[in-house]
């Protein structure tokens, strides 16, 4: 999971536990009501909504995003990746997880969502999907980390 592994950003940084990193935002969560199925559930939701819109608009994005129900700004639809990327996690024999299929029905790998009433924003790769509702890891101190607090209150999951 480190940099360089099966991905060049890597999902933890050096030094960090994976333990750690999952209990720290398991706690986080659980603090405001929030847990990490309902993040990527509503993150799904907005990513189908979303593809449909584009598929509407002939596949092309609107310079203020793919807007879903009415204050949701969808970015990242207009861009192609060559390979899906690959979850990092194992099973008990050793084989890597393969649970990521949500993910493999967009073609982008990086996204944003803007909240178009409270500013609020973040991005993230699209197998954060499927970490994030498998594996409750939203990645450690690296590049393509979602912080759950700022997901739940962008995705309107708890009071600010």
């Amino acid at each position: 999971m480190r940099p360089g592994g099966l991905s060049v950003a890597g999902f933890l940084d050096e030094g960090e536990s994976l333990l750690q990193v999952v209990r720290r935002d398991e706690e986080t969560l659980a603090g405001i009501g929030v847990t990490p199925e309902r993040i990527a559930d509503r993150l799904l939701e907005l990513l189908v909504a979303a593809n449909e819109e584009f598929q509407a608009q002939n596949s092309r994005v609107p310079t203020n995003g793919l807007i879903v129900n009415g204050q949701y700004h969808i970015y990242g639809f207009d861009v192609t990746v060559m390979r899906f990327p690959t979850c990092p996690f194992e099973s008990v024999d050793g084989q890597l997880c393969d649970g990521h299929r949500d993910c493999e029905q967009f073609t982008a790998h990086d996204f944003a969502v803007v909240n178009g009433v409270t500013g609020l924003r973040f991005g993230f790769p699209i197998l954060a999907l499927h970490m994030i509702a498998d594996h409750h890891f939203f990645e450690g101190n690296v590049q393509y980390r979602v912080d759950p607090v700022t997901a739940a209150q962008t995705l309107d999951l708890t009071s600010r």
